[in-house]
């Protein structure tokens, strides 16, 4: 009968031990990476946006296609540190803060205003708020406002 119960009881523990080891850590969730802001009384609320470098660094997020199309775009130099800074219609300047929105197909936006935030940026994650304005390029006066935001810090 002993032999019976630790024939049992082995692997038992060892699923214990397992499943017990192998929980998830989400202190690296990517529910913690965020874009969130208000067009129009509507709040976009969008998780995992992403990072990317070239002369200059990118926080964008977009989904959808034609009329569910979805995007917004955050430009800053690729050495980011805290403080406010202005946002500039000068998106060839790659030490300049820039932002760019599109909503379906006829909502298209280079901002010539606002400001960008960093709140808090390390050598993993960079963090902040924004809002800006312009006139799209169909002429209509578009405003973007409570704009938030923490991604990936990609440094090069």
């Amino acid at each position: 009968m002993k032999t019976k119960i630790k024939f049992f009881a082995l692997p038992l523990l060892a699923l214990l031990v397992l499943f017990t080891g192998c929980s998830s850590d989400d202190s690296n969730s990517s529910d913690n990476l965020f874009i969130k802001f208000t067009h129009n009384g509507v709040n976009y609320n969008f998780v995992d946006p992403f990072t990317t470098t070239s002369l200059s660094k990118n926080i964008r997020y977009f989904e959808g296609s034609d009329d569910t199309f979805v995007d917004i775009s955050l430009w800053m130099p690729l050495v980011s540190e805290e403080g406010t800074f202005t946002i500039t219609d000068t998106p060839f300047d790659v030490e300049s803060y820039n932002a760019n929105f599109s909503l379906g197909q006829d909502l298209n936006l280079d901002a010539t205003a606002g400001s960008i935030t960093i709140t808090s940026v390390d050598s993993e994650y960079i963090q902040g708020t924004f809002t800006f304005s312009g006139t799209s390029f169909e002429g209509e006066d578009v405003v973007v406002t409570n704009g938030s935001f923490r991604a990936y810090n990609i440094q090069d």
